[in-house]
């Protein structure tokens, strides 16, 4: 994979993740598309960021 198109997709996915936290924190905003997107991009660009965002406990399932 080239240079520039990683870095695109890794730009992609961070995009994608401030999304989802907004969408997270506000009612109406959808997360989930958003945290789907960002997956994709970082499993083509850079795995641990896929890695870092499955571990992430904002995005956990409430457990009560």
């Amino acid at each position: 994979m080239d240079r520039p198109w990683k870095w695109t997709l890794i730009a992609a996915g961070c995009l994608c993740v401030g999304l989802g936290v907004v969408g997270a924190l506000l009612p109406g905003l959808p997360t989930t598309i958003f945290l789907i997107g960002a997956s994709w991009c970082f499993t083509r660009s850079c795995p641990w960021l896929e890695e870092r965002l499955l571990k992430a406990p904002i995005f956990r399932p409430f457990r009560g």
